[in-house]
This record gives structure tokens, C-alpha cells and sequence, in this order.
């Protein structure tokens, strides 16, 4: 169950701009009998995604506004990895249940933000009654962007269950 949980998030965590991916390390994270290699993060590597400009994803929603099959696919994926087991494993990891209970409801409101861009890429919504306007480009890079910082986080989680992390040069 963690591996594909891990599996599930690490895609997510994948929409990063390239550019912040692409001098990143590699590890393998062994679950297991199951063993997966992927990219390795550093410590401080949240606090610099907490603190990136979400404009940065703007390629990115452009690519997944014209592919809306990627996102589909992700949330099966989210639903194929908890698989019938769900009810029992989330009772058990209380924690897991809060942070996966999470990314459904960033994936929810990313989906949104995304059908809005979408619909009309150059319209502007305010988000409340104030004067405050925001274009839907905007609204969808903040809603991916929270979307990965909890997907990150729940990565991070199951990273830290992993039975063994060894790093790996490819």
C-alpha cells in the first residue's frame, strides 16, 4: 500500500516546472518487496517550494489544460492504489488518512480552477466581494501549486516509511 501510495504522490510532485526538477538527485525507495526509483529531495526542499512563485507552473496548466486525461488518470490512480484495502489502512494511519483527505480536496479545487482556465483562459474572477480580481491562469497555477506542496507532503510521509532509501545514480 505505501508503495503505490508513494507512486501516486511522486507523480503529482512530478508536475514541477522542469527546471526545479531537473538538478535533483535520484534514490530508490524500497517498500518491501517493491522498489522505486525516483527523485530525491533534500531537507529544506519544501520550504523552497513553499516559497516559489506559482506563476511557475504556468507552462505546466497550459500542458494539463489541453490534456485533461492527465489529471483523470491521476485521481484513478489515487483510487486504484488505496484499492478495496482503504477503510482498513486509512484506520490504521490516522496520519496517511488526514494527508490523502487533503490532496482530494487540493485535486478537487485544482480540477476547478482548471475547468474555469479551461472554459476561458483569458477571464478574470474576483474570488470574493471585494474589488480583488484574479485571472483564471492565476487561480489555476496557486491551486496546482497547493496541490503539490500537500502531495509533496504526503510523499514525504510515505519516504518516511520506506524499509530502505539508498541513493542511485541514474
Amino acid at each position: 500500500m505505501y508503495s503505490r501510495l508513494f507512486r501516486t504522490a511522486d507523480y503529482l510532485v512530478g508536475v514541477l516546472p522542469r527546471e526545479r526538477r531537473s538538478n535533483l538527485g535520484r534514490a530508490a525507495y524500497t517498500f518491501g518487496p517493491n522498489s522505486y526509483g525516483t527523485h530525491a529531495f533534500k531537507e529544506d526542499f519544501m520550504d523552497a517550494l513553499a516559497q516559489m512563485d506559482a506563476s511557475e507552473f504556468e507552462e505546466r496548466i497550459r500542458e494539463l489544460a489541453s490534456k485533461p486525461e492527465l489529471m483523470d488518470s491521476f485521481e484513478r490512480g489515487l483510487d486504484d492504489a488505496l484499492g478495496p484495502w482503504a477503510a482498513t489502512f486509512l484506520a490504521r494511519e490516522p496520519e496517511v488518512n488526514r494527508l490523502i483527505s487533503v490532496v482530494r480536496e487540493r485535486l478537487s479545487a485544482f480540477n476547478a480552477a482548471l475547468e474555469r482556465y479551461r472554459r476561458d483562459p483569458t477571464s478574470t474572477q474576483s474570488p470574493s466581494r471585494s474589488d480583488f480580481h484574479v485571472d483564471r491562469m492565476e487561480q489555476a497555477c496557486l491551486a496546482l501549486h497547493w496541490l503539490v506542496l500537500v502531495a509533496y507532503e504526503l510523499r514525504r510521509w510515505l519516504a518516511d516509511q520506506a524499509d530502505s532509501v539508498e541513493p542511485s545514480k541514474r
